[in-house]
């Protein structure tokens, strides 16, 4: 779509035959419209601006690839953002921070070179909601949030890669659910570290193990946790 697709009523389907949607304007999703997700990829590559109105209704694969100058590649999420599989932002800057909106991730992150994220600085939060999830690339985030929530005896993966700093402006929430239920945190090469900068003061995280992470700006008390090498 060389422009924008709106659905004002009806499933659209691209679930059947798995194709993708490709889109270079606005997508708005009606309040009578749904998407019929599958494992589809659903990418943005305008040269301008760019809005996104989900009405609720999750995507699996977004891609973000807005080739518009510094100033003009903005996609702009008009509500909360629920993605159920991976999310990479190629290129163009993504902006819940506009509508003040959080954006949820059931699978990995990946931020390019020519991509950003308009974190801002009110409740904006990237929620990690999957299983095994990962982060590549630098990020700046307001809040990010990942929790484990399964009672099964297994920790969850949440790996961030080497040598990457991720930053977070406002408050670093990570709580695994108990001594059996952990957030496996680590770098994705061992020995290699990862950082998180911290800015708004000293976090407090729970029921992790951690692995090959510094901590700038300010401290990260890690509680009720387990130091695996290198931190």
């Amino acid at each position: 779509v060389d422009g924008n697709i709106t659905i004002t009523d009806g499933d659209l389907d691209p679930n059947t035959n798995n194709a993708n949607i490709t889109v270079a304007g606005n997508w708005t999703m009606g309040t009578n419209g749904s998407l019929d997700e599958g494992t589809e990829t659903v990418t943005f590559d305008g040269a301008a601006d760019q809005t996104i109105t989900s009405d609720g209704e999750a995507f699996y694969t977004v891609v973000l690839n807005n080739t518009g100058a510094s100033g003009s590649d903005d996609i702009i999420l008009a509500d909360a953002l629920n993605v159920d599989g991976n999310i990479t932002i190629t290129d163009g800057d993504l902006d819940p921070n506009t509508n003040n909106v959080n954006i949820t991730v059931a699978g990995n992150w990946t931020m390019g070179a020519s991509g950003s994220l308009d974190a801002g600085a009110g409740s904006e939060t990237v929620i990690f909601d999957g299983a095994a999830q990962s982060i590549s690339g630098t990020t700046t985030f307001n809040n990010l949030t990942k929790s484990e929530t399964t009672n099964n005896g297994a920790d969850v993966a949440f790996t961030i890669g080497a040598g990457t700093v991720q930053t977070v402006t406002g408050t670093l929430s990570l709580s695994g659910l108990d001594g059996n239920d952990r957030i496996a945190l680590a770098s994705s090469s061992s020995g290699s570290f990862f950082t998180f900068d911290v800015t708004a003061g000293a976090q407090s995280v729970s029921y992790l193990t951690v692995q090959d992470s510094h901590a700038s700006s300010n401290d990260i008390l890690a509680t009720f946790s387990v130091n695996i090498s290198g931190t």
